[in-house]
């Protein structure tokens, strides 16, 4: 009011202003943007756009699931290869941790049940066969989180703890429940029954921790 401004006034005002700031800051080297795409977190995006479609009956949650599923499959993934960690600007590359297949696994069996497409199964089938291929511990029960001869690696991990992320051991723990369950192998059930044993001990010990 003591400009003499009308509300119209200042707001363009105020877009001519911000125009020229935009222009200026545009100058300056920008921050780096973290672009790259992790198999294991679309993973767990997957299991849960699927989830929320099916839950609240939007379709759209569960074709953007479907989406990612697919591409994930189509350019991470071989049969031979198996399962790639991180891509980025069409190039994929670093064979996958553990928590890449069990995030995974975990996504294509709840897009699965979502959208009864045995496809999603039928992967989910083939990721655990390579994860158990890659990272089974036959002495002990369980998962390593790493490849056998990780060069830059002491010791392979081993962990059954929830962080900032899922413990990758128990959800493929729990993959293997519904494995067990959609598919009749024995070996799923088997390989949760030693999985739960291996870690039995840390669970009585601290089960507030587990």
């Amino acid at each position: 009011r003591r400009l003499g401004l009308s509300g119209k006034d200042t707001h363009d005002r105020f877009v001519r202003v911000n125009e020229s700031l935009l222009a200026v800051r545009d100058q300056r080297d920008q921050p780096g943007r973290d672009d790259k795409i992790l198999a294991g977190w679309n993973g767990m995006m997957i299991g849960g756009m699927a989830d929320a479609g099916r839950i609240l009956e939007n379709p759209k949650y569960i074709e953007a699931g479907r989406r990612a599923a697919d591409d994930i499959m189509s350019t991470m993934w071989s049969r031979q290869g198996g399962l790639l960690r991180t891509k980025r600007d069409g190039v994929a590359r670093i064979p996958a941790f553990l928590d890449d297949y069990a995030y995974m696994i975990r996504g294509l069996l709840r897009l699965q049940q979502a959208t009864g497409d045995t496809q999603y199964l039928e992967q989910a089938v083939v990721l655990s066969d390579q994860a158990r291929e890659r990272f089974w511990d036959d002495e002990h029960g369980g998962w390593y989180e790493t490849l056998e001869g990780q060069s830059d690696l002491f010791v392979r991990g081993r962990s059954f703890y929830d962080g900032a992320l899922p413990s990758s051991n128990g959800v493929m723990l729990n993959n293997m429940v519904d494995l067990s369950e959609q598919t009749g192998k024995t070996q799923y059930r088997e390989d949760a029954v030693a999985a739960i044993s291996a870690v039995s001990p840390d669970i009585v010990r601290a089960p507030r921790s587990a």
